[in-house]
């Protein structure tokens, strides 16, 4: 799964990245959690909207005018055939830029998150959905969910999934492509990662900080 991730490159950086028109204010941030507005392109070469992390279905109904549960992540193998996905990865596709996401693994006992980036690489897409929720008093939420694939060695001795990543002369055909350029998309590219060990107290997503990012080693 992926449930937290790091977005710490500058406006600049993200423009020409996504070769978008217009910037967004946004601080860096070393350790988005679920449940927060985060960034999310929705149009090629357009603008950053900010969506909540956690995609709810437009017809999931509010318990006592609450917002019904979400979702964080969305199985890229079953996103054609899940209700609660099916329409957003035909019609509702977005790529959310990220430096990095992290991964715990039990080490002696103890939970260790580690932080996971790319070799070659320091900002990518990842791959995602978004909906349009109304509850019965008028709310109105836009919220996403991040793509998880299996994940590729070496990451596979972290956590059996891993968020799906784009390559960058893909990233329109993610946003405006038909069901066979999508279906194409779905399996991850080979990356070279690299990772390590971080704080545990970044497990507390209140701390927001460069140390999440810092090696123990």
């Amino acid at each position: 799964m992926c449930g937290r991730f790091a977005l710490h490159a500058t406006e600049s950086e993200i423009k020409a990245h996504f070769q978008l028109k217009c910037g967004f204010p946004m601080s860096p941030r070393y350790n988005i959690a679920p449940h927060q507005p985060i960034p999310a392109i929705r149009s090629p070469g357009k603008k950053v909207d900010f969506l909540n992390w956690g995609f709810t279905p437009s017809w999931a109904a509010a318990t006592l005018d609450k917002a019904p549960a979400c979702y964080i992540n969305a199985r890229a193998e079953s996103l054609h055939e899940k209700p609660a996905f099916k329409h957003a990865i035909k019609k509702n596709r977005c790529i959310i830029p990220a430096t990095g996401f992290y991964e715990w693994k039990v080490v002696r006992g103890k939970k260790q998150p580690f932080f996971i980036f790319l070799t070659h690489q320091p900002l990518f897409g990842l791959a995602g959905i978004w909906g349009t929720w109304q509850g019965t008093n008028g709310q109105t939420v836009e919220s996403c969910a991040i793509i998880t694939t299996p994940a590729l060695s070496p990451l596979n001795h972290l956590h059996e999934r891993m968020p799906l990543i784009l390559a960058p002369n893909t990233y329109n055909d993610w946003l405006m492509g038909k069901d066979k350029e999508i279906a194409a998309l779905l399996n991850s590219p080979h990356w070279a990662f690299a990772y390590h060990p971080v704080t545990p107290k970044m497990s507390h997503p209140q701390l927001d900080a460069p140390i999440c990012l810092q090696s123990l080693h």
